[in-house]
């Protein structure tokens, strides 16, 4: 699944200094409960059921105003691979966020699973913008 879309900003600056940190965006991911390098522990809900969720940051590239990231998830009888493409120009904050889940779980719950990536991607582009101060 790829979901995509824009926002507005009003510094440039800071928000790139934010996201070229790979220690940010581990402390915007919702849930997280343990840290590790580049390895973490969330807890979360998707639907009814509470999940313990293992990720890791697989890839992360900085490329001037140009980021992409790669984390993997497993846990509960899925395995989900995001990636995460963020481009900031001219106070425009543009995101593409890409995934696919694998596992028996994740093919039973695709819809609930659907809904609660789009959800989880837009908290954390959220996050990013508001504790990097390029909303101010």
């Amino acid at each position: 699944m790829e979901l995509q879309g824009e926002e507005k900003i009003k510094d440039d600056t800071k928000l790139i200094e934010f996201l070229s940190k790979k220690e940010n965006l581990i402390c915007c991911i919702p849930g997280v409960v343990e840290k590790d390098g580049d390895k973490f522990l969330s807890k979360t809900k998707v639907g009814f059921i509470s999940l313990e969720l293992k990720g890791e940051i697989k890839d992360f590239q900085v490329d001037g105003n140009k980021f992409i990231n790669v984390i993997e998830i497993q846990g509960a009888g899925m395995e989900i691979t995001v990636k995460t493409t963020l481009e900031v120009e001219k106070m425009i904050l543009k995101w593409k966020v890409e995934y696919q889940a694998e596992g028996g779980l994740a093919q039973s719950f695709k819809k609930i699973i659907d809904s609660q990536a789009e959800k989880v991607a837009k908290d954390i582009i959220n996050c990013s913008l508001q504790k990097s101060g390029a909303l101010s």
